[in-house]
This record gives C-alpha cells, structure tokens and sequence, in this order.
C-alpha cells in the first residue's frame, strides 16, 4: 500500500502582507521551525502558500525566483534557514539529510516487501548460489541482508555512515556474513570481482555533473566479471511524464511529508523541496535534484562504457517497459 496522499489546501494569496513578512523573519531567524502541536499539518501547508506567494512579489528582497520560472541558482529553505543552494546537487553528500530521511526511504512497508523483490530479483538475473553480488547504494542494507539469508556471498557500499551502522548491526543480530562498505560509487571499483551489480531504487543520477554518472557505470562495468549483469531499479522519465504531480502529501512513519517537483534542463532533471513534518511539530526542508532518463537513454550510456547487451523491463517481474509500466529496470550484460 502507498503512503496515504492528503491534498493540500489551494488558496493563494495574492500579495505580500505584515503576516508574510513576519513569517519569513521568523524563518529567517531560526535554524529549526517548530509547529506548535495544535498546528496541523494544514496549518503548515497554509504558511507553504504564504511563502510560495512570496516568491512571487518580494522581488525587492529576491527570496525566490518566482514560482513558476525558477533559475539554475535559487533560494531554498533548509530546516528552517534560507541558503543558497545550486540545484541541489549537494543534497546526497549531507549525512543530516539521510539520516533525517531514514524512516521515510526505509519504512517498515517498504522493508515488507524486500523478501518479494528479492525473489524478482533472483528469478529476473537466473542468480546462481555461487554468484557475488554487490549491492550498490544499499542504504540500512535491505536487500543485502535478504540476499544473505539465502546463502547469496553480497557485499553493500553506501557513503553513508549510519545506513551502514544500521546495516551491520541487524547482519550481526541475524549472524549474516555481509561485508559492508563505506564507499562514494564515484570511487568505488573492484577490478573484475562480482557476477551482479544491483542498483535499486532509483540510487543512479544524483550527480549534477553528468561525468559523475559516467564514472559510476565505468565503475561497475570494471567490477563486473565477463558475462555478469548489472541492474538499475529507476522510475523512468516516460513513467514519470505519465504521473507527474507538483505537489503531493505523504503520512508515513516519520509523519507529514511534502514534496514539491519541478522539471527542468528539457526534462532531463527534477528539482524538488522535500518537507518533513515530524510528530513532534518539526520541520526539515531540503532540496533534492537528480537526472531522470528514459529507457532509450539509459540503453546508449551502458552502450557507451560497454555494456552491449542489454534488457528493459517496466517491473522486476520482468513485464513490458510500456504505458503500464511500474519502474524502469534496466539490465546491462558485460560480454
């Protein structure tokens, strides 16, 4: 089941007002907003369209660029404090935002259906038992942990410090052999050691620079043993110019959740504003920008490092990449 969505409220206000302004001096003058715990998260969403409003007419202060035509350079929120930030590039380099996020991308839901996506997984890949497996980005390490339990040799790399922590100790619970890694998938190579490379849940296209895409497959391609296969789990751009949504609420474990999205750069690149709302009346904003690509698109970058085979699908049960398509999963073979 998909987090319950709440439409927020519509009302737009028209100009500038002593209110608006007093809202952004307070935002300005603390690093964390708390909400009072008879504010609802409507109440919230009334005060984002004060700011959004804003945006639009306080161009003598240039808070924002306006709503609708944001520049490369622009004026976000983040917990509470307005800063500079360019696009967003540098958002998975920040342990605070991973860590903030932590219920939210690894949800018990979410963690529910790893033993499902797992069997996908084996089956889409024809995974043998003698096959190593490097789980890329592997975050708390759901899939690395469920591939263990099979008696699969995995190995899971993630830049990020208290994913890994989390990771190992659950390894450690269970008694799984899982070498964890502290690694940036920009630098990690393993000359010729794995037979499959996973990439799940959309954990390729971070990087503004599109080089530091390319470094990532050159990267994985070397690691791969001849013959072996590297999946990417993606929400492709056709399925996401099928279901586009600016705004959307999420209640989910961590509490209210909102995400505003833009396209941008000839829909190649989503820029979005992701509010946390935490059942203790806290707000976290940051901005969250990554490349989006289509099947054909992710087709000519395995091509041009490599990868001559390859194979599409539009779920891991390996269905059709079509108009019913649920993800984008890409496989690259290394021949």
């Amino acid at each position: 089941m998909e987090p319950h969505r709440i439409a927020a409220p519509t009302t737009k206000t028209e100009a500038p007002t002593t209110k608006m302004a007093e809202a952004i001096t307070m935002i300005r003058s603390t690093n964390s907003i708390r909400l009072s715990k008879a504010c609802s998260p409507f109440d919230y969403a009334f005060s984002r369209e004060i700011m959004i409003s804003t945006r639009r007419f306080d161009h003598e202060r240039q808070l924002y660029s306006s709503i609708d035509s944001y520049s490369p350079l622009y004026l976000t929120l983040h917990h509470g404090e307005l800063v500079n930030n360019e696009m967003g590039q540098r958002w998975h380099d920040e342990d605070e935002f991973w860590e903030i996020h932590t219920k939210t991308m690894f949800s018990e839901e979410r963690i529910e259906r790893t033993h499902e996506q797992v069997n996908a997984l084996v089956a889409l890949l024809n995974i043998n038992q003698d096959d190593t497996i490097l789980d890329l980005c592997c975050g708390v390490g759901r899939h690395s942990l469920e591939l263990a339990r099979r008696g699969f040799k995995v190995t899971g790399v993630d830049r990020t410090r208290h994913y890994l922590e989390i990771a190992r100790t659950r390894a450690e619970e269970e008694k799984l052999d899982v070498n964890f890694i502290e690694a940036d998938m920009r630098e990690f190579q393993k000359e010729r050691v794995y037979d499959v490379i996973l990439s799940m849940f959309t954990s390729f296209g971070y990087f503004e620079d599109p080089q530091d895409q390319f470094r990532v497959l050159n990267n994985m391609y070397a690691s791969l043993k001849h013959g072996g296969r590297a999946l990417f789990d993606l929400l492709g751009k056709e399925k996401l110019a099928r279901v586009f949504r600016e705004r959307d609420w999420y209640h989910a474990e961590a509490g209210f959740k909102l995400e505003e999205r833009r396209i941008s750069k000839d829909w190649s690149w989503v820029d979005s504003t992701w509010i946390l709302i935490t059942d203790e009346g806290e707000v976290n904003e940051w901005s969250v920008s990554h490349w989006i690509y289509s099947a054909a698109e992710m087709k000519a970058m395995l091509k041009s490092v490599g990868f001559n085979e390859h194979e599409v699908y539009g779920s891991l049960a390996g269905t059709p990449y079509d108009h019913d398509a649920i993800r984008l999963i890409v496989i690259g073979r290394k021949t």
